[in-house]
């Protein structure tokens, strides 16, 4: 959340919405970067489509992100809500300005979920 908070700043932009928090966990997320490059995401790509789409869409706020991130880190046994859980609570239910993100550089949003999902439960069973 540091991030997308700093990314909205950057942008002066006064709130943190889902397009904030994507530009978030892949400017500080490694780990989370190789599991959308697994769904065939152009990490590039989809950086410099976020940054096109938030300086001319509102997007939505990040309490319902942090709500789904939250729960997925109770389901997952986790005691640490991380950037995984962040970025499946705001791809669970996406805001428009997300889904248009990623149909502008096409990706599927639910095979990206179920790929986080996936890589949470491999996680809690190691």
């Amino acid at each position: 959340m540091l991030a997308a908070n700093r990314v909205a700043q950057q942008l002066k932009q006064d709130h943190i919405g889902g397009l904030h928090i994507v530009i978030g966990v892949i400017n500080s997320a490694p780990d989370a970067c190789e599991l959308l490059e697994k769904s065939a995401t152009d990490i590039n790509e989809l950086r410099a489509a976020a940054v096109e789409i938030v300086m001319t869409t509102h997007s939505g706020g990040a309490k319902r992100s942090i709500e789904k991130a939250m729960d997925q880190a109770r389901i997952s046994n986790s005691k640490v809500i991380d950037v995984v859980h962040i970025l499946l609570g705001t791809l669970m239910d996406p805001d428009e300005s997300v889904v248009a993100l990623f149909d502008q550089v096409g990706t599927n949003i639910d095979v990206v979920t179920k790929l986080l999902s996936d890589h949470l439960r491999s996680d809690g069973a190691a």
